[in-house]
């Protein structure tokens, strides 16, 4: 397991460490407090992150991976 800063993790998900306290705070976002250190489990991150994507209207699952789709 890799644990991140804050400022790593911010660094990650292209936020402001401001913004990222007030996400920790807030409870919408995984953390790990450690006496007066805020850490980040970089894995934990990552499932957070894709758990948020916003899929564009008309999207349809598999269709780059259909054969013969070049758009890829």
């Amino acid at each position: 397991m890799k644990y991140l800063s804050i400022e790593q993790a911010a660094t990650m998900l292209g936020l402001s460490t401001s913004t990222l306290y007030k996400k920790t705070s807030g409870r919408s976002i995984p953390v790990v407090k450690l006496g007066g250190r805020v850490l980040f489990e970089e894995s934990a991150l990552r499932r957070w992150l894709h758990a948020h994507v916003v899929q564009p209207v008309g999207f349809r699952q598999g269709f780059f991976e259909q054969e013969g789709n070049d758009a890829a």
